[in-house]
């Protein structure tokens, strides 16, 4: 495999990952709305339990995401050093980010879901607006 094929194979990666990425957006406004309706038509408790099981997935399937955006650097990485340790010379920008992760080729890429700051701070944000939409005080309808 080349350096340029390992990078149109990051790149593929970070396609499918926006894709998915954008259905989460969209589960996440679903899921705004449900907790608004779940709390403005003063659901039951097995009506707002289901929301808020709705809600946890979403926010574990936003975390997936993240840490499936870690395992595609570590993925190139590691290939990078696979190819530079069989004798191809790779690129100086490609030695230097090697250098920087300190990624082997021996390296396997571990999938953690707190890898990425960003994604679990708003992943906990959108949980308690969703959380708190649920089980908060009643709110008053838009229109009123």
């Amino acid at each position: 495999m080349t350096e340029y094929e390992i990078y149109s194979l990051q790149s593929s990666s970070f396609i499918n990952n926006a894709m998915f990425q954008v259905g989460i957006i969209i589960a996440i406004f679903i899921a705004f709305r449900l907790a608004r309706v779940t709390n403005e038509m003063g659901a039951g408790v097995v009506m707002k339990g289901l929301a808020s099981l709705f809600g946890l997935g979403i926010v574990y399937f936003n975390l997936d995401m993240a840490a499936w955006r870690g395992d595609i650097f570590q993925s190139t990485a590691a290939r990078l050093a696979e190819l530079r340790d069989s004798g191809v010379t790779i690129t100086k920008g490609s030695a230097n980010w090697l250098e920087q992760t300190g990624i082997t080729a021996t390296d396997f890429p571990t999938h953690n879901l707190f890898a990425d700051v960003g994604s679990v701070i708003f992943s906990l944000i959108v949980l308690a607006i969703i959380l708190i939409g649920i089980w908060g005080p009643k709110m008053g309808s838009s229109s009123d």
